[in-house]
């Protein structure tokens, strides 16, 4: 065997032995004779190789797959500082569009209407402009003026603007008079102790809650924090009692949800974090929002 081929048959036998693939592969080969263990190593070599490469194949895949889910429901809900491509928005904000909102609304013969040209968009009233904003950026998905379908305050008008990472909602009476404005958005009604509140949700990078009370239209609070990164945006009812769960409502590594209780009382969430099994969140009831954008 001449010098050159003992070096590489050298070189190649420490690349091996380093690798534990090695031994399994240099079994098939033990009673092959020594005069052929170049051609063994080389055999391994290559085995070894194609071994790794299946390796870093899965690992990519595991970490894509782990990715995927890492990033699955929080990450959409309001951080405008994620880009977007204009496709994704255009569909979202068609759908939601199509399904939650109308452009036009008539009370005591008087009608309320969206006018959108580009990114300006207007709310006029019998041809009175009562709302305006220009060149509004969609945060993330969505950006605009909106009436939703759903109107739950008798005689009024409920319009939400999103965008600007700056969402509101806006109440107007039959006379196109601006009762309401508070930062939300999203919202949904519910009742305690025979009253109707109305609760309108800010989802930007500082989520916010308001609460207002339907019966005499009045803001009981409209600075209600929500948390960042580990903010609350699942809600559950827990014996009459609205629980925020925290963390975009996901589990901690025993499966337990941090959660934090809204005292009506002081219309603000207690201080005091609470914790909830899995087993106690499968039984508890989920709120329905009357109106919400879905990504």
């Amino acid at each position: 065997m001449k010098l050159w081929h003992h070096k590489l048959v050298i070189k190649t036998l420490s690349i091996c032995i380093s690798n534990p693939y090695f031994t399994h592969l240099f079994v098939g080969f033990k009673f092959v004779k020594m005069k052929n263990i170049s051609k063994i190593l080389i055999i391994s070599l290559l085995g070894i190789w194609a071994c790794n490469s299946a390796d870093k194949q899965e690992q990519k895949s595991s970490e894509d797959t782990a990715s995927k889910w890492e990033n699955a429901g929080t990450e959409h809900r309001a951080d405008s500082s994620v880009n977007h491509n204009d496709t994704d928005a255009s569909q979202v904000q068609n759908y939601h569009q199509q399904t939650q909102t109308q452009n036009s609304l008539k009370l005591n013969d008087a009608e309320f209407k969206i006018e959108n040209k580009d990114k300006d968009w207007a709310l006029n009233f019998n041809g009175k402009t009562l709302l305006s904003f220009k060149n509004i950026k969609p945060t993330p998905f969505v950006g605009g003026l909106f009436i939703p379908k759903n109107q739950p305050i008798a005689n009024h008008l409920i319009v939400t603007k999103f965008g600007d990472d700056d969402s509101k909602l806006f109440v107007f009476n039959a006379k196109g008079e601006k009762t309401i404005e508070v930062k939300g958005g999203e919202f949904f009604v519910t009742e305690h102790k025979g009253k109707k509140y109305l609760f309108t949700l800010q989802d930007t990078r500082s989520p916010l809650m308001a609460v207002v009370d339907i019966e005499n239209n009045k803001i009981l609070n409209k600075d209600i924090p929500l948390g960042q990164g580990a903010a609350m945006h699942a809600w559950y009812w827990q014996n009459n009692s609205l629980v925020g769960i925290k963390n975009n409502g996901k589990p901690d590594v025993i499966g337990n949800y941090k959660a934090m209780s809204f005292n009506w009382d002081k219309m603000q969430f207690d201080e005091k974090e609470i914790t909830i099994s899995g087993a106690q969140l499968s039984h508890l009831h989920e709120v329905k929002f009357d109106y919400r954008v879905e990504y």
